[in-house]
Parts: structure tokens; sequence; C-alpha cells
């Protein structure tokens, strides 16, 4: 018996999409450049998972930051070997404070996690720390609509926060921040980039890759 075998679909409202299977940072997608990297190939949640990090370019996602819905989730599994531990730095304007349109780190030495909203290199909501557990798996999301940042673990909604995007910074990374000493050492898996506010409640995370 013959069988055939068709290809899924993406989904059209994806922007990037990072599966993490290998050392490249593929974007399957097709959209993404990587500009550097330094990347290895983990056990995943699903299959492969990434550690290291991949910079893109000034205005990679400049059009998608200033839309007015978007989504940014991903798997992480918490591993702190620095001081900053940098898991996601987009639209960042560097200098000593790290200021970004969205930065995300977990400290796995406390079981907790931080995260950033910036707007022109000035600090809008400075990391609250929120219980992230260390040595596991956890979905993470960032979901914005009109003019509101919500912040998801596993599906529940831990907190929410106004937010105006006017201009993005021109650092873009992936497990580092906006200078070296910034590098993250957790691992992560399917990061995605959607073009929509995917939910809108509380959730059920994926239970396979996109």
């Amino acid at each position: 018996m013959i069988r055939a075998f068709m290809r899924k679909k993406m989904d059209k409202n994806i922007v990037s999409l990072f599966h993490c299977n290998d050392a490249n940072g593929t974007d399957a997608k097709g959209f993404a450049t990587v500009q550097s990297k330094s990347l290895a190939t983990v056990s995943g949640k699903f299959g492969k998972a990434n550690t290291g990090y991949m910079t893109f370019p000034s205005g990679q996602w400049d059009d998608f930051l200033l839309s007015s819905a978007w989504t940014i989730d991903f798997w992480v599994y918490p591993r702190q070997a620095n001081n900053f531990d940098v898991v996601l730095c987009l639209g960042s304007w560097g200098g000593g404070y790290g200021w970004s349109t969205l930065r995300f780190e977990p400290h796995a030495k406390s079981d907790t996690c931080t995260y950033w909203l910036d707007r022109n290199g000035a600090h809008l909501v400075t990391g609250a720390e929120i219980k992230l557990l260390s040595a596991q798996w956890s979905h993470i999301a960032f979901i914005f609509n009109k003019n509101v940042v919500s912040f998801y673990i596993n599906g529940e909604m831990k907190r929410s926060d106004s937010l105006i995007i006017s201009s993005c910074g021109s650092i873009n990374c992936i497990g580092k921040g906006w200078s070296a000493g910034t590098e993250s050492a957790s691992y992560f898996d399917e990061v995605r980039i959607s073009n929509i506010a995917r939910w809108t409640n509380n959730f059920t995370p994926p239970t396979r890759p996109y």
C-alpha cells in the first residue's frame, strides 16, 4: 500500500516560526534573516530545542511590533548561568539598562521570571517577579491587543499592562540581550511570532509542535 502524505499548511497568521530543531536558526516561514548566531541543539519540549542565541537585523519585526495586535509564544526551560538570562529581546535601544520594546528573562536561581516593556528608550514596565519553575518546560505567551500586553505562563494570565508602541530600537535577539554578558543558558523551543492576538482568555497550551 502506498500512503500519500500531505504537507501541513502553515498558519497564515504566522510571521516567523522557529522549530529549533537545528543549529542554523531556521525560520520555517522564511521571513527572518539571522545576522549572527551561536546555537546548539538539546532535548526539547517536542524533539529538539535550542540553547545559545541568534541575532537579527535592525527593523526585522518593526512592522509587526507596531501593528495593532500580535502574539509571541514559545516554550522555555529555565537554566541560569549569568546575572542576566535574556531569552527574548526585541526592538532594543541598547544602553546600560537594556531598554527594549519587549524583553523577557527567566531567573532559575529564584524560580521566577521578569519582563520589561519600554517605549523610546524609557521603562514603562520594569518587570515585577512572577513565579516560573526552573528545570522544567513552561509555555510563555505575550499577547498585544488594543494597546495592552498580556503575559501568560502555561495558559494562565499572570499580568496585563498598557503599552503604546510608537517606535522600536534596532537590536533584535532570541537567546541573548542587548550586549555581551546577557546570553541565556536556558533552552527554548517552538518560538512563534504571529500577527494576531491568539488568545484573549486563559487557554490550554499546545500539545504538539506548530
